[in-house]
């Protein structure tokens, strides 16, 4: 599992690609594994208390490939520090944490959108 520092301005779409490989950076089917993106004002939160629950099938299993995107809908009312992780769940059931870290909302200094 990595750690990572996300910034983003709220308001903002935003979309994750993600690629699995190996050790070897050999590309992994990922038929039928589940990807998860939440985010949490705090670490401790439950997950129904989650200002951001994306899950998502592969968009390419057979390349490796997860797409996780998030509408500006949602985070347009965030501002300041949270924290997020994306876990992956495999057809088989094992369930592991990719990487976590804060996530900043900045504000944005254009609110009109035309």
């Amino acid at each position: 599992m990595g750690q990572s520092n996300i910034v983003v301005y709220r308001g903002d779409d935003f979309a994750t690609r993600l690629v699995f490989t190996d050790e070897d950076e050999a590309i992994i089917d990922i038929t039928g594994w589940m990807i998860f993106f939440t985010v949490k004002k705090r670490q401790t939160d439950s997950d129904d208390k989650a200002v951001i629950s994306v899950t998502v099938p592969p968009t390419e299993p057979l390349l490796g490939v997860a797409l996780v995107t998030v509408s500006n809908t949602i985070t347009d009312e965030l501002k300041g520090l949270y924290y997020y992780d994306f876990q992956f769940t495999k057809a088989d059931g094992t369930v592991q944490t990719l990487v976590s870290g804060g996530i900043t909302f900045e504000t944005d200094i254009t609110r009109r959108i035309t």
